[in-house]
C-alpha cells in the first residue's frame, strides 16, 4: 500500500512539475466514528472533519501539488500538516473527548513494533507475499 500511495504522490508532482496539473494527495490515517485504540489519538480524523478536507481541497483557489495529512485538531501531533495550510482546511473536532475512554480499554502498545514505530501502521507488519514461500 505505501509503495503505490508514494508511486501515485511522486506521479502528482511530476504531472504538477510538467503539465501545471493541480492535485491534492490526501493522506488519511483512520477515519472513524470514534477513535478505537492509542494510534488513533494522534491520526483520528472525524467524518465531519474529513467532509472539511475534501472540500477545502476542492475549493481552494490554487493548490498546485499538495500532500495534506487528514487529522482532526488532535492534542498528539505526529505529522506536520503546515505544507497544506493554503488548501484553508481547519478542523474543528478532536480525539480528546474519546481518550479516557480508548486508553481504559487498550494496552499500551509496544514501542518497538513496525505498526507502532512507522506512520504507516499496521500495513508496516504485513509482510510481503513471498515471505511465506521462504519458510
Amino acid at each position: 500500500y505505501g509503495v503505490s500511495k508514494n508511486f501515485v504522490e511522486s506521479l502528482s508532482r511530476l504531472y504538477w512539475d510538467k503539465f501545471g496539473i493541480e492535485t491534492v494527495c490526501l493522506r488519511i490515517f483512520s477515519s472513524f466514528p470514534e477513535p478505537a485504540d492509542r494510534r488513533m489519538l494522534w491520526s483520528y480524523l472525524s467524518f465531519a472533519d474529513c467532509v472539511r478536507l475534501v472540500e477545502a481541497s476542492l475549493t481552494a483557489p490554487r493548490v498546485g501539488h499538495t500532500i495534506s495529512f487528514g487529522i482532526s485538531d488532535n492534542k498528539l501531533k505526529m505529522v506536520d500538516n503546515s505544507g497544506a495550510g493554503h488548501l484553508g482546511f481547519i478542523p474543528q473536532d478532536s480525539a480528546e473527548p474519546y481518550r479516557a475512554a480508548v486508553e481504559a480499554k487498550t494496552l499500551i502498545p509496544d514501542q518497538k513494533r513496525p505498526s507502532v514505530k512507522y506512520l504507516g501502521g499496521w500495513f508496516c507488519e504485513l509482510g510481503h507475499p513471498d515471505d511465506k514461500a521462504a519458510e
